[in-house]
């Protein structure tokens, strides 16, 4: 086997770390924020708006991988699969916008020096 064959065999599981931490961290403090939120926690308001936040950026760079995968022709098949992260983007911004806009600060107290 040739030194340029045992690196490409080696680099093979590099992309892996992305994805074990998707289902490690970030698919369960979704599955946390979401129980903390239907249970009235007030730890779950502050969760939401970060796991949405994380939805949109990767969805975002989901729909954009799989557009520029087809554009350069490195992906076979049509552009119907860009329709799932374009909506799921869409819809987290919407949530995140209406999220913010219901932010409040309760008992502000101002600071005199």
């Amino acid at each position: 086997m040739k030194f340029n064959e045992l690196l490409s065999v080696r680099n093979q599981g590099i992309n892996l770390g992305v994805f074990v931490l998707d289902l490690g961290i970030v698919f369960p403090a979704i599955v946390i924020s979401a129980t903390m939120l239907l249970r009235n926690r007030p730890f779950g308001n502050i969760l939401a708006g970060v796991i949405l936040m994380k939805i949109i950026t990767v969805c975002l760079s989901w729909g954009f991988g799989e557009w520029y995968g087809r554009y350069t022709g490195n992906i076979q098949g049509s552009y119907d699969m860009l329709l799932i992260p374009t909506v799921l983007t869409i819809v987290a911004s919407v949530f995140f916008t209406l999220y913010l806009s219901r932010l409040t600060v309760k008992n502000q107290k101002t600071c005199s020096v």
